[in-house]
């Protein structure tokens, strides 16, 4: 009987260090094209949710932190004589919010007028913020909200 021969021996595959990290980067480019292919195939469905809100600098018109609260009633001193007392400062501006209620708009307007013509005598910018409530209420704040010139 003829001997059986046994084939030589296939050589050993050479093996790189660097496939694990190969096999790696491709894994990681899959996931990545994966990964921008839902993104961007998904906005449509996306497209009911509302906007991501984004950041909106303060406008000229916001109102600062008040620095000093003027309000009225009696035994306080007036709106003059209170402003008599503040320290004067070009960036300084008074904001009167007036509220009224139902039937009384006329004398909230009244009234905040004759703060702003008192603070304009004295030479105090101000403002008017006439406002909608449940009650009647009127006061200035005092807040350096206005750029130096």
């Amino acid at each position: 009987m003829p001997a059986l021969a046994i084939p030589p021996a296939a050589p050993a595959l050479s093996r790189s260090p660097t496939s694990w990290q190969l096999i790696l980067a491709d894994l990681a480019l899959i996931l990545f094209l994966m990964t921008a292919a839902a993104l961007t195939g998904g906005a449509e469905e996306d497209s009911a949710l509302p906007p991501e809100p984004s950041f909106q600098p303060p406008t000229p018109e916001a109102v600062a932190p008040a620095q000093a609260l003027y309000r009225t009633g009696p035994g306080l001193p007036t709106l003059a004589q209170w402003l008599e007392q503040q320290p004067r400062d070009p960036r300084a501006a008074l904001t009167i919010v007036a509220r009224h209620g139902p039937g009384t708009a006329d004398r909230a307007w009244a009234d905040a007028r004759a703060m702003a013509a008192t603070a304009s005598a004295m030479g105090v910018r101000a403002r008017v913020i006439i406002r909608e409530g449940a009650r009647d209420d009127i006061h200035a704040s005092l807040a350096y909200d206005q750029p130096a010139e």
